[in-house]
């Protein structure tokens, strides 16, 4: 073993006898360090950097968080990659149809393709399991109702978010509008309830719908709201909210 100077005249470098690097020198903190802890790089001398991965990382930590306090500089950069994934796109618009043609149709529609199978297995264990049955549920229901068009309208994600924003405001979280129960407290995902149903000839509007629990937009149906406030099965629903909420200590609306 021995030690190599470098250019200003400083033990940097330990080699073995057939000239390896074995240890470094890091010309930020001077601590002595194996190789391993130094990055690759092929234009310095034996392939590593200056310093060790721990400095250079401080470094960078240092100037990304001046970096990123700066609004300018974050616009600035956010303006230039939105430019450049734009250009990209649109140079190479023909191109990239013809990959996606090859890689797609060619590769992930074969039913011999070993990606493919893997994934398939995956997809199908997943959905076997309690939160994929539950999300299969969420999917099927909400594909059914927006690909259902009401005098030509069709249910759109910008409706269903200020439907949900209506809730919040009047509720301070998602709560279904018959029963009063917190959504969360359901373990399931909410319903979307037309008011005056469907088949009453009610539309997609925003104001044409309910945040519902499960429950009363099952037991709803296509009844009316008049015919639904007043059923036994909602009585017998809020009683029930009341006794859960009253056993959580939560307020009882």
């Amino acid at each position: 073993m021995k030690w190599i100077k470098d250019k200003h005249d400083i033990k940097r470098y330990k080699v073995d006898e057939n000239n390896n690097l074995v240890a470094k020198l890091c010309s930020k903190c001077g601590r002595i360090l194996s190789t391993n802890a130094f990055s690759p790089d092929k234009t310095k001398p034996y392939g590593v950097t200056p310093s060790c991965r721990e400095c250079r990382n401080a470094v960078h930590r240092k100037t990304y968080k001046v970096k990123i306090e700066d609004p300018e500089y974050v616009q600035r950069h956010r303006d230039i990659n939105n430019k450049s994934r734009g250009n990209y796109s649109e140079e190479r618009k023909q191109e990239l149809k013809d990959y996606n043609k090859v890689y797609f149709k060619g590769r992930w529609y074969d039913k011999n393709d070993p990606m493919r199978q893997r994934h398939l297995e995956l997809t199908k264990d997943w959905y076997e399991t309690e939160k994929g049955k539950e999300r299969a549920a969420i999917v099927r229901h909400t594909r059914r109702v927006r690909i259902k068009k009401v005098d030509g309208k069709k249910l759109t994600r910008e409706v269903i978010q200020a439907v949900e924003d209506i809730c919040i405001q009047a509720y301070g979280e998602l709560t279904c509008e018959y029963c009063k129960i917190p959504i969360w407290m359901t373990k399931k995902a909410y319903h979307l309830d037309h008011i005056i149903p469907v088949c009453d000839e009610g539309d997609n509007d925003e104001d044409n719908f309910n945040i519902t629990c499960y429950f009363c937009n099952s037991s709803k149906g296509g009844k009316s709201l008049e015919t639904f406030l007043k059923s036994a099965s909602l009585r017998e629903r809020k009683k029930e909210v009341r006794k859960l909420k009253k056993a959580r200590n939560l307020r009882v609306l």
